[in-house]
């Protein structure tokens, strides 16, 4: 399982509230075995609540991408809706893909 990771964001390192802020989440951070990311303001809301914003954004992991001629077998939900000819055909055309891949 991954490491479990926190954010802190505060206003500026220069204010002994702040600094102890951090000092505190570090050590409790270590306790906890979790790492801490902390980032800085500057003094100013809209860069504090960009950096959040963009610090909590999911990314997607990358799907590899898939071909539908890559399949091998038709999806289920023709196998369940096309009718017995139409499944002999699509069973024909898997075994030629088969032996041409």
């Amino acid at each position: 399982m991954a490491k479990q990771r926190l954010l802190l964001c505060v206003t500026n390192d220069s204010n002994d509230f702040q600094i102890e802020q951090v000092k505190g989440a570090r050590q409790a951070a270590a306790r906890l075995g979790v790492d801490l990311d902390i980032v800085y303001a500057q003094d100013d809301g809209i860069i504090q609540s960009q950096l959040l914003r963009t610090a909590s954004i999911p990314r997607p992991k990358p799907v590899p991408p898939q071909s539908s001629l890559s399949r091998r077998d038709p999806p289920p939900f023709l196998r369940r809706h096309v009718p017995q000819r139409l499944k002999a055909l699509l069973g024909s055309f898997s075994a030629a893909m088969r032996t041409t891949s």
